[in-house]
């Protein structure tokens, strides 16, 4: 850590000998208070990685560094980083919000979309919820279909969507051009698909989102407790519906949280995480 010492005893020699108005006197401060907060990251990481410092590298302090944004003068994300945890982003005009990035299931740089594992949060819901997003980051939630436009739109993106059955199996289904419109929200684009999970969604491309409140004229969202991107009631998944478990009777039939070309129609799954990430991401 020898490296570190210098390195930041240079800066702030540096900083506090150059000549500057008063603007740059409050920089100098910001940096120097960025400084000593990368200088005190650095004691943490040795104290937290002392088992095994040869896992430290100056580049995770680094990056700890920015994801914490210390004074403020530093720009928000514009997505996830490549760590899992919850970060403050900012997509054009839209306020920065924060989101949930997971780094486990499929590699780095995922924005988590759609979490659900326990029935926790009830998905019924109206219009404006699902515009807005509603839940909890760290429990079950929906991002809204106002950012996901946003972010969609912003940049291109791809889609990976993580299933699990109640007997602990998982399967995939990833799409690599992910866009989600403006008007009613529909979902252009899909792209191609990979996975072992089956195309289950490719039916609900080009068709806009509908809630029990704003629903077609097959009132398929209030007939299947649900909602989602359908235009006739027959697509082939319905993440966003009651969660139950495993198979389930009759009288629930379309309704549970199903990807069909898994488990079939009278199936509902244990989890479903959908996430999304800007294709220029590494892998």
């Amino acid at each position: 850590m020898e490296w570190t010492w210098i390195t930041f005893t240079l800066l702030s020699f540096t900083i506090f000998n150059c000549h500057c108005n008063s603007g740059q006197s409050e920089l100098q401060r910001s940096l120097m208070d960025e400084l000593q907060e990368f200088d005190n990251l650095t004691w943490q990481y040795i104290e937290e990685y002392e088992h095994d410092l040869s896992t430290l590298k100056v580049a995770n302090i680094l990056q700890e560094l920015i994801d914490r944004n210390i004074t403020g003068h530093l720009p928000y994300l514009r997505s996830c980083p490549d760590r899992q945890g919850i970060f403050k982003i900012k997509v054009n005009a839209l306020e920065p919000f924060s989101v949930l990035c997971d780094a486990k299931i499929a590699g780095p740089g995922w924005i988590v979309i759609l979490k659900r594992f326990d029935g926790s949060i009830n998905f019924f819901r109206n219009w404006k919820h699902y515009q807005e997003g509603f839940g909890d980051l760290s429990s079950e939630f929906f991002i809204g279909l106002e950012k996901l436009h946003a972010i969609t739109y912003a940049k291109n993106h791809e889609l990976y969507v993580h299933l699990e059955d109640f007997d602990g199996n998982t399967r995939y289904a990833r799409y690599d051009q992910f866009v989600i419109g403006n008007e009613n929200y529909k979902l252009e684009m899909l792209g191609k698909y990979t996975g072992d999970a089956g195309d289950g969604l490719r039916n609900n491309q080009n068709m806009r989102f509908y809630t029990f409140d704003k629903d077609n004229q097959n009132q398929c969202a209030q007939n299947r407790i649900n909602a989602g991107w359908f235009d006739i009631c027959t697509v082939k998944q319905n993440l966003f519906g009651i969660y139950l478990e495993g198979y389930f009777k009759q009288v629930f039939k379309f309704k549970g949280i199903r990807w069909d070309t898994w488990h079939g129609e009278d199936y509902s799954l244990k989890s479903v995480q959908m996430m999304i990430r800007p294709k220029c991401a590494c892998s």
